[in-house]
């Protein structure tokens, strides 16, 4: 990769650099986003919250409003399936602040303001945490499975009155002036109290020759705003690769297989509901395409071909699918290294795709997700390489003992094989807005059926 290298030192700085300093020359080191190398302990997430709650008066104690926010946004794929905005997307958005109001107001001056009954509030928290046990074990299915209890989940969620009108309620308190004045104060306190974010550490990588990047699955536009907001957007500027923009790319015709499944697997009756739902154009098109835009083990397939072509800058090799021809990894192998908080996502996709023993899989655990797939639980084979519960502790290991003879090399192992090339011009509007492009594919789908 030597030749691929930008000079890192003008003249004036050459002559007291020493050959330590690169130890890690060329040595890939990537990082997720969230609770990894942004706000690792959710440290200042915390306190933005509670400052809010303490200045919001919805008519009970500053830490009991704090646990009740804390267990809406746990709920937040049930945000998505009622067709409000996801709070750990848009934090402090108007939208939970409406079922928070809902299910845990009582301040009888903000109710009759919001027109809310606090009689209702049971009900409501009974109607959001019911949705929340049917969503929950969807996650841990397999595709096709997946598919049917979601679309279970959605002709319960449409054919139930109960829901409905949670739902309308939700969406109509959402746009009042108190609420949306309420979450731009979120916005303001969130920006007094800024991600503990891993600069230095960045900074510190860069002077030994190692090439930070970010690995990370979301909306593009969500992931930069908080690197935004960490202040290191532009340091990392062309090695952001991001889930919506490298995941898989299905043409049209894959789409609409995928929907005409999804309505296929359902009753008459059930179906009937779900293609007059107003809604279930974009429900289908947010569900299938999330099927290909996680962190698979193509998605870090992709995501090693991109590094490996340009390793300074992949995202643009990331955006057009760029494959790096086997004989050019065997010749010039890759020093990878992967940290994350989440198992299920930083890690197994990585053993799945590499197998062990190859690359480092470094896991930072603390955090929300530090209580599951404990390594004690896991099969030797399939822990990561290292496990952390301080970031100073990663930190230190990074930059005062990794050594590149610690770092399995990638030599194109077979699981990077099945990636397409570059695509046709004809996807080009899948990758440019994957969600818009699947939407219209959705209205089509529905509008033949009916």
């Amino acid at each position: 990769m030597s030749s691929r290298l930008t000079d890192r030192q003008s003249k004036d700085d050459a002559k007291s650099w020493h050959p330590s300093q690169a130890r890690l020359q060329d040595v890939v080191i990537a990082f997720d986003l969230d609770n990894t190398l942004l706000d690792p302990t959710g440290e200042a997430y915390e306190k933005t919250v509670r400052e809010f709650a303490s200045l919001v008066d919805i008519g009970i104690e500053a830490a009991s409003a704090f646990d009740a926010y804390e267990h809406l946004r746990a709920r937040s794929k049930v945000f998505e399936r009622l067709g409000l905005r996801n709070p750990n997307h848009d934090r402090g958005n108007a939208d939970i602040l409406a079922v928070l109001c809902m299910t845990h107001a009582r301040n009888p001056k903000l109710c009759r303001e919001l027109g809310i009954d606090p009689a209702l509030a049971r009900w409501a928290l009974t109607v959001f945490d019911d949705l929340h046990r049917l969503e929950a074990p969807t996650r841990s299915l397999d595709p096709h499975s997946r598919l049917k209890a979601e679309i279970k989940l959605r002709h319960h969620l449409w054919s139930n009155s109960s829901a409905i009108a949670f739902c309308a309620a939700g969406k109509r308190i959402a746009h009042h002036t108190i609420l949306e004045n309420w979450a731009r104060q979120y916005c303001l306190i969130e920006q007094n109290h800024p991600p503990v974010v891993g600069a230095d550490l960045l900074q510190e990588l860069e002077t030994l020759g190692a090439i930070p990047v970010v690995i990370t699955e979301g909306r593009c536009d969500t992931q930069r705003e908080k690197l935004v907001r960490a202040g290191i957007l532009e340091r990392l500027s062309g090695r952001i690769l991001i889930s919506e923009s490298g995941g898989e790319i299905p043409d049209s015709a894959s789409f609409q297989d995928h929907m005409n499944a999804c309505l296929n697997a359902v009753s008459r009756g059930d179906r009937e509901v779900l293609e007059n739902d107003i809604f279930c154009a974009e429900w289908l098109a947010y569900f299938v395409l999330s099927l290909w835009q996680t962190k698979s083990p193509a998605f870090y397939g992709r995501c090693l071909h991109a590094i490996h072509a340009e390793p300074h800058r992949p995202e643009s090799s990331l955006l057009k699918r760029t494959v790096v021809p086997a004989s050019q990894w065997s010749a010039n192998p890759l020093h990878f290294v992967m940290i994350g908080d989440r198992y299920d996502r930083d890690i197994a996709p990585l053993l799945q795709l590499l197998g062990p023993g190859v690359a480092l899989k470094f896991r930072l655990q603390c955090g929300k997700y530090a209580s599951l797939d404990r390594d004690a639980d896991l099969e030797p084979a399939r822990r990561p390489d290292k496990t952390f519960v301080l970031w100073d502790q990663l930190s230190a290991l990074l930059t005062e003992n990794l050594q590149l003879s610690d770092i399995p090399q990638v030599r194109y192992p077979p699981g990077l094989a099945p990636i397409t090339t570059v695509p046709s011009d004809a996807l080009k509007p899948a990758i440019d807005s994957p969600f818009e492009t699947a939407r219209c594919v959705a209205d089509t789908v529905l509008s033949s059926r009916r």
